[in-house]
């Protein structure tokens, strides 16, 4: 009977772990954003532009 709880124990214990690094994995994926504007740039045209995921460091590519 002992063995028998031991043995839910570790399985109980096995698919919290699993179940943590597959919804951990997923997080901050992504590390930059991509977008357009309709409006700036040369001929008025719009901007081709990215930033990082915390919204820091925006450049303009066109």
């Amino acid at each position: 009977m002992k063995t028998k709880f031991k043995w839910m124990r570790f399985i109980r214990i096995l698919s919290l772990l699993l179940t943590i690094s597959l919804f951990s994995t997923n997080s901050f994926s992504q590390t930059e954003l991509w977008g357009v504007t309709t409006e700036g740039g040369t001929y008025d045209y719009g901007v081709i532009f990215k930033t990082d995921a915390s919204g820091n460091n925006q450049t303009s590519s066109v």
